[in-house]
């Protein structure tokens, strides 16, 4: 991901990650793709708390800037699907020159997405979904229960009160298509507003931040 965001050969960036390590500004985790079969497992870096400070000093930090201390592999994942949605989602902005805000602390409330962000003034709720469904209740997956405390927030006083807007749509990438499609499915048979949320998965999502789709402003 750096690789390619820099312009610069992999080597390059294990280099730089290098010379960063010693000088204590950033973790290395070796962790484990759930699609990778074979091969040595790669590493991620991350801020570390001395970092994080340099970052605010120099000028570089934003909204999303934070340590990677206290992370364990098993969510390494779900951080860099996050970064590279960020990523994306920037580009397609950019180049269609629209305005976008992100936010990716202090979001804990009556919800509790992985990110917020705003296109032109359209208000986005982020949801990375890797897992299957599962963990369920009656009969509901947890994911299609975190999706009804949504439609609940949805146009409420507590949503404005919470964030400054009563409407938005929630942007929900999964794994993969198969697990984007059986979701659509359950949220189709729940009698869920379907128009409140997005649902896309990790192949997809340069399709899915096209100027064509939904998320385009209106």
């Amino acid at each position: 991901m750096a690789s390619e965001l820099l312009g610069i050969s992999p080597r390059a960036v294990q280099f730089h990650y290098g010379r960063l390590s010693k000088a204590q500004l950033i973790y290395a985790f070796r962790y484990y793709p759930e699609d990778q079969i074979r091969g040595a497992a790669p590493y991620a870096y991350g801020l570390s708390d001395s970092g994080v400070t340099r970052a605010f000093e120099d000028g570089f930090a934003t909204d999303s800037t934070k340590t990677f201390k206290g992370h364990s592999p098993r969510t390494i994942e779900h951080e860099l699907m996050i970064s590279k949605f960020h990523l994306n989602l920037a580009r397609v902005t950019e180049a269609n020159d629209w305005d976008l805000r992100w936010r990716q602390s202090n979001l804990k409330r009556a919800v509790h997405p992985d990110a917020l962000f705003a296109i032109n003034g359209k208000y986005f709720f982020l949801e990375i979904e890797r897992a299957k469904l599962g963990n369920y209740r009656n009969g509901e997956p947890q994911i299609l229960r975190k999706l009804r405390s949504y439609s609940e927030y949805y146009g409420s006083s507590g949503s404005e009160n919470d964030f400054g807007f009563r409407t938005f749509q929630v942007v929900i990438m999964m794994r993969t298509e198969d697990r984007a499609t059986n979701l659509s499915g359950r949220l189709r048979a729940s009698g869920l507003d379907q128009s409140v949320f997005l649902i896309s998965s990790e192949p997809k999502i340069e399709a899915f931040l096209s100027a064509e789709t939904p998320l385009s402003p209106t």
